[in-house]
């Protein structure tokens, strides 16, 4: 059987998102063409991600495909397009049609008031009934701030239903843990979680307003070209990219008012990717706490480390080869990675900043 390779040029392994986008990438091809037996491998020279297949795939084919399996979810891609289609084309409507409301001198505050808060009401029906295709754990709230009980409910959800949602379980598996609870009862969640509400900024309302966003052509440049970072960020930046980083002290403006945000300085196809590839990093209990796989505590520090590997692998090989414990010491011991196909090992630490948390840019260990 013949092995069809395409070089995914945009995707560096040495990027924490690169690197989680090319996870995301061989979970969507797995899960919606396992006929296509993906598999993923990284240029032991460039770093870049290449994906390996059965089936003689082409960019155009594998952009559409993606974009199709993001925006339509894991069970029924086609309802999920054209739930959002609907939703997509309503919000342009009533955008049109405030706008003109606003010109009408016959109608008071009160009037637009009540206008766009039944608009807003219409918006949220119809944006849950897309997500409930799309990504239904994005429908549980803004944020990983759910009681233990509440989140275990959805769990055993999951778990009865894993056989024909097993996509959905798994993401679950990845975001939170009814078996470790913090001080206030809250299920404890991921290592990758950077945000609350602090700023209006919520973790899974990010997630879903990037799924929004999303279009064919943040795909493309995502895979097959070197990053520029033109997308908007302002409400869709998950601070998973070292770049993310904008405190004040690091920029010519202050970042919270800067309209540039509206404009560029993201990348949604590749967050849009990359948290797909958190559900490879199921969080675990332990006698301590809530561990994710791939972060340990190093000096105080809390660490994420990550492999690249030169062998074609699929995504059952990739889930082992991201656990091994080996990665997580202090100083790996490469003699025993070597043999299971890992040329290197990249680690970043993650930060606190305020009410923010960060990623470092990685370095090789």
């Amino acid at each position: 059987m013949s092995t069809h390779t395409l070089q995914l040029i945009g995707l560096k392994g040495s990027n924490s998102v690169g690197y989680l986008a090319a996870l995301g990438t061989l979970r969507l091809l797995a899960h919606h063409h396992p006929d296509w037996k993906p598999k993923l491998s990284w240029d032991l020279r460039t770093e870049k991600a290449r994906l390996h297949t059965s089936h003689p795939l082409t960019k155009a084919e594998l952009v559409e495909s993606l974009h199709t399996a993001l925006i339509g979810g894991p069970t029924d891609p086609s309802a999920g397009l054209t739930a959002r289609e609907l939703l997509r084309t309503r919000i342009e409507q009533i955008e049109v049609s405030l706008k003109q409301a606003e010109k009408d001198k016959s109608l008071t505050k009160t009037d637009l008031k009540d206008r766009k808060v039944a608009f807003n009401s219409e918006i949220t029906k119809l944006r849950v009934r897309w997500l409930e295709h799309a990504a239904p754990h994005l429908n549980y709230g803004p944020d990983t701030k759910f009681k233990a009980p509440e989140w275990r409910a959805w769990e055993l959800q999951a778990q009865a239903t894993a056989h024909e949602q097993s996509f959905h379980a798994a993401t679950l598996a990845a975001l939170c843990s009814s078996a470790c609870e913090d001080d206030e009862g809250l299920a404890e969640d991921t290592a990758f979680r950077t945000v609350r509400g602090a700023g209006h900024q919520h973790f899974l309302g990010i997630m879903a307003n990037q799924l929004l966003s999303l279009a064919p052509e943040h795909i493309t440049k995502t895979l097959f070209a070197p990053w520029v970072y033109d997308d908007p960020t302002e409400s869709l930046s998950l601070r998973l990219d070292p770049l993310d980083d904008v405190r004040y002290a690091l920029r010519w403006r202050n970042p919270s008012g800067d309209p540039e945000r509206k404009k560029q300085g993201g990348m949604i196809g590749a967050n849009a990717l990359a948290v797909t590839g958190l559900a490879l990093h199921p969080v675990h209990p332990r006698q301590s706490g809530l561990r994710t796989t791939g972060f340990t505590d190093i000096d105080k520090a809390t660490t994420w480390t990550w492999p690249l590997w030169d062998i074609p692998i699929d995504i059952a090989t990739t889930r082992s080869l991201i656990a091994l414990a080996e990665s997580q010491e202090d100083k790996p011991d490469h003699c025993q990675l070597s043999p299971r196909g890992v040329f290197r090992l990249y680690r970043c630490e993650r930060f606190t900043q305020g009410k923010f948390r960060n990623f470092t840019p990685a370095t090789a260990v």
